[in-house]
């Protein structure tokens, strides 16, 4: 979709936060590319390692071994899982009606959106079917 105005600058929100938060050094350019695709990418693989005691590779690659282990991420879930899929939202044109890694009704309904954008069940869930659509 045509991003929304409201996520006008949020991608390079996000940007910075994967810096801070992960030691990375991306562009921060509001640009949701390869680079910052990939970061993201390791983001996520990243905290399902630390927070599932997952041993993924942590290398940017959304290969068949993360969607494998990827969790069920719904409402009420709070961290920087969410904060990471609110980015990716962000990046998507999809506003979740704030970057603050909590999965509030805000959030749930941009999930819903994309998954209705996507052509894929609009549950509400982020799982591996929303992750691979939210990560290109």
């Amino acid at each position: 979709p045509a991003p929304q105005p409201a996520c006008a600058g949020r991608v390079a929100e996000y940007q910075a936060w994967l810096n801070r938060t992960y030691g990375y050094g991306i562009a921060v350019d509001n640009s949701f590319g390869p680079d910052s695709r990939r970061h993201a990418v390791k983001a996520l693989q990243t905290e399902i390692n630390r927070q599932y005691g997952k041993r993924l590779a942590v290398d940017g690659s959304w290969g068949p071994d993360c969607r494998r282990n990827c969790p069920n991420i719904k409402q009420g879930a709070s961290g920087n899982i969410t904060r990471n899929i609110q980015g990716l939202l962000y990046a998507r044109g999809f506003d979740p009606k704030g970057f603050d890694g909590m999965f509030g009704p805000g959030c749930h309904a941009a999930v819903v959106a994309a998954q209705r954008h996507y052509g894929i069940l609009d549950n509400g869930v982020v799982g591996r079917d929303t992750l691979t659509k939210l990560i290109g």
